[in-house]
């Protein structure tokens, strides 16, 4: 049986068409502007595949398009991070790639994300990833037991473990990229690109991403005028009203996604 862990990922392929909107991401010489522009790091240049148009950056504006690009795609909402791994592939990740805490919350944000999409198959992967770890170091098995407990456990609080965890890390990446004088900017173009990720996964009806993302705005450190514009927004959206109630009953509401845009337009606060 496939698993969504198992499955081709197009999601970023989809993305990077459907909701990459930087201007320095797309070829603006081009009359055809779906020309993505491809990166060389080395020479801190985009070129266009099509006309052959080369832009040079400055080492500091590079390293801020990078950090920012990188933030989206390396951690995107909805996604698992420990995507098409098996679960020795997983282990090795822990010896060779990440440090104990960090490996640790990978594993929290897979398997928490997985119970949301109800998919059993990739939870049992990353219990057995975690076992591995327990028979090869030596490591006393209570706290991962009590760890996956509290995963498992009737607390709808569980669930915000995901958008914190994919927000602290994205949030450190962003910080070492550019200055304090940027930062603001800097996050605020990356909340952007969230709100361009959740109006896609609604388009293709994802729920789950849906309410990650809204809960990573959130969390987004920037004005609070801001902060409240875009969670009130998204918080009268009827796609993900209820949503951790409905987890925890596994309520499988049927939601007619274009009646729910209208509904949606009627409580939004644009229309205030």
């Amino acid at each position: 049986m496939s698993t969504n862990l198992e499955q081709k990922d197009t999601t970023s392929e989809e993305w990077a068409y459907n909701l990459w909107t930087d201007n320095r991401d797309w070829c603006t010489k081009c009359k055809n502007k779906n020309n993505k522009l491809t990166f060389n790091d080395q020479t801190k240049t985009t070129t266009c595949a099509q006309c052959n148009h080369t832009q040079q950056y400055e080492e500091k504006d590079w390293k801020i398009l990078q950090a920012k690009r990188y933030a989206i795609y390396h951690y995107m909402p909805g996604k698992y991070f420990f995507n098409n791994q098996t679960t020795e592939e997983i282990f090795t990740k822990y010896l060779r790639e990440h440090n104990h805490n960090d490996w640790s919350s990978w594993i929290i944000h897979d398997y928490v994300l997985a119970r949301m999409r109800g998919d059993k198959p990739v939870q049992d992967k990353l219990r057995d990833a975690s076992k591995l770890i327990v028979e090869k170091m030596n490591y006393d098995a209570k706290p991962w037991q009590t760890l996956f407990e509290k995963m498992d456990a009737q607390n709808p609080e569980i669930f915000l473990q995901v958008p914190q965890i994919i927000y602290e890390y994205a949030e450190k990446h962003l910080h070492t990229a550019t200055t304090k004088e940027n930062l603001t900017d800097t996050i605020h173009n990356y909340l952007i690109k969230l709100t361009n990720i959740y109006c896609y996964s609604r388009w293709k009806s994802d729920r789950v991403t849906c309410w990650i993302t809204r809960e990573i705005i959130e969390h987004c450190d920037i004005d609070n005028y801001t902060i409240n514009f875009y969670t009130d927004f998204f918080s009268c959206d009827p796609m993900i009203e209820n949503f951790q109630d409905d987890l925890l009953t596994t309520n499988k509401r049927e939601i007619n996604v274009k009646d729910s845009y209208i509904q949606w337009g009627e409580f939004s606060p644009i229309e205030r």
